[in-house]
């Protein structure tokens, strides 16, 4: 169960999982999204199959594209970094 905010919708929610219970950021929601998952979660058959279900990244890879990874080396390393002039320093060994 979660609440719904801006791109984070009903439909996107539903849409990686049935498991998910969307709500409106309001109280009548949210209460009645823990009702829909208290009744739902003794059914764990049905748990488990939208679970086997779920249509979300399932590696690192899958879920970091290559501008997610520009940004993250941009922003923690700076912008050589996106021109992999900032890489792991050699051992002295090496």
């Amino acid at each position: 169960m979660t609440n719904t905010f801006k791109t984070k919708t009903a439909d996107y929610l539903r849409g990686i999982s049935e498991n998910i219970i969307p709500a409106a950021p309001r109280l009548d929601a949210i209460v009645a999204g823990l009702a829909e998952a208290v009744r739902r979660c003794e059914d764990l058959e049905a748990r488990h199959q939208r679970a086997a279900e779920m249509n979300y990244p399932r590696a690192w890879e899958e879920s970091l594209t290559v501008w997610h990874r520009r940004f993250i080396a941009r922003e923690l390393l700076g912008p050589a970094a996106e021109r992999g002039i900032h890489q792991r320093p050699r051992s002295a060994a090496a």
